[in-house]
């Protein structure tokens, strides 16, 4: 066993050894991440977080097909995207939805998006006596410190 070790570490100190060791551990820790940033469990919570945040904004509900995620540069897209008002009648599609989101703000746990690019989006609107029936409110922003509400 000796000899194995000489052959694999020759010649290395004690804190070479623990910082390959903790080298070795930063790369299990991104290969774990991006193994579960592609389950269902994780695609699910981010769903659900999208989800919450329509009812929380426009009374309403969403429906993603398939979401997905690229790190470099950090984006989120979701495809085949359909949004409901709270009666359940649908007032947007789009073929695909891009979100690129600050990386400062992902570090301090604080979501705040660069870039949001719609593909392929269709509005119904359903009119009743000269009136849009089925598109929802959006609720204005609350100003934060440092940041401008986009309406």
């Amino acid at each position: 066993m000796a000899r194995i070790k000489q052959i694999i570490l020759p010649g290395r100190s004690h804190a070479g050894k623990v910082i390959l060791g903790l080298a070795g551990l930063l790369v299990a820790a991104v290969v774990s991440l991006l193994l579960f940033i592609r389950t269902e469990t994780f695609e699910s919570w981010v769903k659900g977080k999208i989800n919450q945040w329509i009812v929380e904004n426009i009374d309403g509900k969403v429906e993603i097909h398939a979401l997905g995620f690229e790190l470099v540069p950090p984006r989120v897209f979701a495809e085949d995207v359909s949004v409901f008002d709270k009666k359940g009648t649908r007032f947007l599609t789009c073929d695909r939805i891009e979100i690129l989101p600050d990386p400062i703000s992902l570090v301090k746990s604080d979501i705040n998006f660069d870039e949001i690019a719609l593909t392929g989006p269709s509005i119904n609107l359903v009119m009743d006596e000269g009136r849009i029936t089925n598109l929802p409110a959006l609720k204005r922003p609350v100003q934060t410190e440092g940041k401008k509400p986009v309406v």
